[in-house]
């Protein structure tokens, strides 16, 4: 194969450093998490977090070009460590503060992940958007060929799929379909998973909403995922079949002239895959481009007047932090007051606290909304959940101590803590007590 490297004599010293203790048996995938980035900016990012260099051993851009980063031999970096530096401390490491100043490429019974496999990293974010036909080729053509030279190459698997909790890759990749072109074989109606869990093939099964025991599954979510690409929004964003799904399918029906059931079978499958393929599905807001920090004396800032959007980072993410109410002034420059206000979002949203804004930092806020009240929300069984119940859950937990409230619920779901807690903030606040949202309850929690 025509695999460029773009390793040069000034890399010898960083490959020296590598461990190459590398025996395959396992091929990995994973994306960016980033719409726009060249191998250049990752490099640059993961040895800002402690790695010798790229952290993966290969990088295909959206036009498909593969670029090799470590050789096959070493191992990559500590993914573990790696993905609670990128993600805000979302993995499940117990002491994200300790770990943080431990080295990317130290050995170690956190770094055991890494060993025995050979990471193949996309350019861009597979929760909101497919692979291009160029990248899925590829990744075809270079997991057979990686298969072919390691003997003991068992299968090839997603992030997402070895450690659910990453969510990389996301929903816009039939893991299934890829895994038998890569293997040469028929379709797999769905595969038992290394973590536990089973992978289905989307339109592989029926969907349909049962109350006593919900169905759940990829499909599902991926279900979820592209009825939001197509506008039709539910008020759950779990992997389960729940009422929400049932009438976003409904909707769904209504609207593209099909048989209005509620469950999803052949002919609901088969447009909504053709609606997609036609999809230009793209994020809302500009590209990440690089990574911000406070430099106290050299601030980062963007150049006046400057033609490409995706180089005014600065201005696009301090807009966007006034319009989800944290307030900056727009200066261009990526100064105190601006770390200020990251460091209060990140501390709203269960982030790691730092003031600096990484690739997955950036997705967060610039996929951040501002709720409005759309109807009073009740203590049901089963819960409700939405994406407006987490806010009101944040919004409470930024006065936790104001209210003396004892215990709070981030789920999303409308629970009985979070019910008991509104309840208290009603007394408190001389108003009707409750335990539901209305718009009164609701402008009060948005004010906080």
């Amino acid at each position: 194969m025509d695999i460029p490297y773009p390793l040069t004599e000034k890399d010898f010293w960083e490959l020296r450093k590598l461990n190459y203790s590398n025996n395959p048996v396992l091929i990995v995938l994973l994306d960016s998490a980033n719409p726009n980035i060249d191998l250049d900016a990752m490099d640059t990012i993961h040895k800002s977090f402690g790695a010798e260099m790229y952290a993966f051993h290969y990088f295909i851009n959206k036009l498909g070009k593969i670029y090799g980063g470590r050789p096959e031999q070493a191992m990559a970096a500590n993914i573990t460590l790696l993905m609670s530096k990128m993600f805000n401390g979302t993995s499940a490491i117990t002491d994200v503060n300790a770990d943080m100043q431990k080295p990317m490429d130290s050995l170690g019974p956190d770094s055991v992940f890494a060993a025995n496999k050979i990471f193949i990293c996309v350019e861009g974010d597979t929760l909101t958007d497919g692979l291009t036909d160029g990248q899925r080729t590829s990744i075809i053509n270079l997991s057979q060929d990686i298969a072919s030279r390691h003997r003991n190459i068992v299968n090839t698997y997603s992030l997402r799929e070895l450690i659910p909790q990453y969510k990389n890759f996301g929903d816009f990749v039939d893991m299934n379909s890829l895994r038998s072109d890569i293997n040469r074989s028929i379709v797999n109606m769905y595969d038992d998973l290394p973590s536990g869990e089973i992978s289905y093939t989307f339109g592989s099964r029926k969907l349909f909403y049962d109350a006593d025991k919900p169905l759940t599954g990829n499909d599902i979510k991926a279900l979820k995922t592209y009825l939001t690409a197509l506008s039709i929004t539910g008020k759950s964003d779990t992997s389960a079949y729940d009422l929400s799904t049932y009438y976003a399918v409904e909707n769904f029906q209504k609207i593209y002239k099909l048989p209005v059931t509620g469950t999803m079978d052949t002919p609901d499958f088969e447009r909504i895959r053709n609606l997609i393929n036609t999809l230009n599905y793209v994020p809302e807001f500009g590209h990440y481009y690089r990574y911000l920090k406070y430099i106290p004396n050299n601030p980062l800032h963007n150049a006046a007047n400057v033609a490409d959007i995706t180089k005014n980072d600065i201005y696009l993410l301090q807009n966007q932090l006034n319009g989800i109410k944290y307030t900056v002034e727009v200066t261009g420059e990526y100064d105190e007051q601006t770390a200020a206000a990251v460091s209060a979002y990140e501390r709203d949203n269960n982030l790691l606290v730092n003031g600096e804004v990484g690739p997955a930092t950036w997705q967060r806020i610039m996929n951040s909304t501002v709720y409005t009240f759309t109807g009073i929300i009740n203590l049901e069984n089963p819960p409700y959940a939405g994406p407006e119940v987490k806010y009101i859950q944040n919004q409470i937990k930024k006065v936790q101590r104001k209210y003396n409230i004892s215990a709070i619920s981030l789920s999303g779901k409308y629970d009985t803590t979070t019910s008991n807690n509104v309840k208290k903030i009603q007394m408190m606040n001389n108003l009707a007590i409750t335990g539901s949202v209305d718009e009164v309850t609701w402008t009060l929690i948005d004010g906080f």
